[in-house]
């Protein structure tokens, strides 16, 4: 967000990343020098801003502030942006992946600890997979990863056990060939939640055409679990095999939870982002019942986890039809991609500003101590909202936006509040690529800080800015 003030302030808002605010008041500051040089070029986070300007003191785990020459200050606001060092200070988040040369966890070789969340991978496939680190809990996924094809009676044809040696390129680790004709790679996300595993099948291997029908690529590996641990399918504790769209891993005490997001596979007529924001929208109850949200193209799929229980931890698996990977009209590379993250499900799609949705609606909670934290005081003004389109996947103008604020208790935002509300804009924006879109208030908002502060966007244009190649009935609220 963005805040000015005389104590009035401009509220600007990066969506779904980030926002920022600037306030006027002079402070002094302390030279810095950012690690993460692609921040502060076009389109990143810090874009206009130097490292030598930033108020180290006004650091918090999701803000940024600055020092502008006149005196004003600009805060950068979302997303994990610091990470607490071991002396309790506030680090820069980075999150490229580098040789491990930490005594911790020797055997792997390569790690990310400059994180919330410590990574580490191994050099190869086996027995030793993928860690993450995190409030005194140690998560192991990916040991003794396996590629297997059943027929329709669950019967072995074919089988490989991964078999690569590790390339680490930034934040991602490559296992190349891993199986025949597919990589595997590993994604720390880049706002801090977890790793995204991508299986990529970058053509049909000779081992699919073997005259059976109806098979099924399986893919597998093995979790160790912690004592006391527990598995849920997101609605009920389990203890006994079951199949489920995500599971959730609970470690004991209070540390948070394991989430694995809804296995996406689509090809290379479509990315992770559309897919997942259209599958997000073909199960939704607002959504109109006699519309259609997926291609007619066939290039997206989904896959339930299989959970099975075994000594000293659980094998979960998920499949993909043979014949799917065989139809004539497939494009490859196919993508199959679990998520694992630490907290919450994630959600990568950006409602409000793709174009695809006509209508949309979307609601974000501030925590009062993060307000406070990055430099904003009791009873500012806040006039203005300037709003980061992160990813345009179609540019044009962007009507019906109207955005809402208030006071609330709540921590999160898990269901619609629909009453109470400010109305402080409504207006459009043509939006022609990244970048922030400044919103001026009709109606400006004082800020309370002994309240969190909600806000509620809605997008409502009379029709779809574009549409997905071979999408049918493309529709949304």
């Amino acid at each position: 967000m963005h805040f000015i003030n005389s104590r009035q302030l401009t509220l600007a808002v990066l969506l779904s990343v980030i926002f920022s605010f600037q306030l006027f008041s002079q402070r002094n500051f302390t030279e810095t020098r950012s690690k993460n040089s692609f921040l502060w070029e076009k389109n990143g986070l810090y874009e206009g801003y130097t490292p030598d300007r930033e108020i180290t003191e006004f650091r918090t785990r999701i803000s940024k502030t600055f020092i502008n020459p006149d005196g004003t200050l600009t805060a950068v606001l979302g997303g994990i942006q610091h990470y607490k060092d071991d002396l309790g200070q506030w680090q820069e988040v980075n999150y490229d992946i580098t040789e491990n040369i930490s005594p911790d966890y020797s055997g792997y070789l390569f790690c990310n600890t400059s994180a919330e969340i410590k990574s580490f991978f191994t050099g190869s496939p086996g027995c030793m997979g993928v860690i993450m680190s995190y409030d005194n809990t140690v998560f192991s996924w990916w040991n003794n990863p396996k590629m297997q094809l059943k027929d329709a009676a669950g019967s072995v044809l074919y089988t490989s056990n991964a078999n690569s040696t590790a390339e680490p390129v930034r934040n991602t680790v490559k296992y190349l060939e891993a199986y025949p004709g597919i990589d595997e790679e590993f994604v720390i996300l880049e706002n801090g939640t977890g790793i995204e595993n991508n299986i990529i099948i970058n053509y049909p291997g000779d081992f699919l055409n073997n005259g059976h029908s109806n098979a099924q690529l399986t893919f597998s590996h093995f979790i160790p679990l912690g004592n006391d641990w527990q598995i849920s399918d997101g609605k009920n504790i389990r203890t006994t095999d079951f199949t489920s769209e995500i599971f959730v891993i609970m470690p004991s005490g209070d540390s948070r939870s394991i989430y694995f997001n809804p296995v996406i596979i689509f090809d290379s007529r479509t990315n992770k982002k559309e897919a997942a924001g259209l599958i997000n929208m073909n199960k939704n109850a607002e959504f109109s019942p006699d519309k259609k949200y997926l291609p007619d193209n066939n290039s997206i799929i989904t896959s339930d986890y299989f959970i099975h229980f075994v000594d000293g931890g659980i094998k979960i698996s998920f499949s993909l039809p043979q014949n799917w990977l065989l139809e004539k009209t497939r494009r490859y590379p196919v993508t199959i991609d679990p998520t694992a993250t630490i907290g919450s499900i994630t959600n990568n799609y950006n409602v409000l500003w793709n174009g695809l949705c006509a209508d949309s609606r979307l609601q974000t909670v501030f925590l009062s101590s993060e307000l406070t934290g990055a430099g904003l005081s009791n009873g500012d003004v806040i006039s203005a909202l300037e709003l980061y389109a992160g990813t345009v996947e179609c540019t044009g103008n962007h009507t019906g936006l109207k955005i809402r604020m208030k006071n609330t208790a709540l921590a999160t935002s898990a269901t619609f509040d629909n009453t109470g509300y400010t109305a402080v804009y409504s207006g459009s924006h043509s939006v022609s690529a990244t970048g922030f879109y400044m919103h001026t208030f009709g109606t400006t908002y004082t800020f309370n800080s002994s309240s969190n502060l909600l806000i509620d966007f809605t997008m409502n244009m009379a029709t779809d800015l574009c549409e997905l190649a071979g999408l049918s009935n493309y529709w949304g609220t």
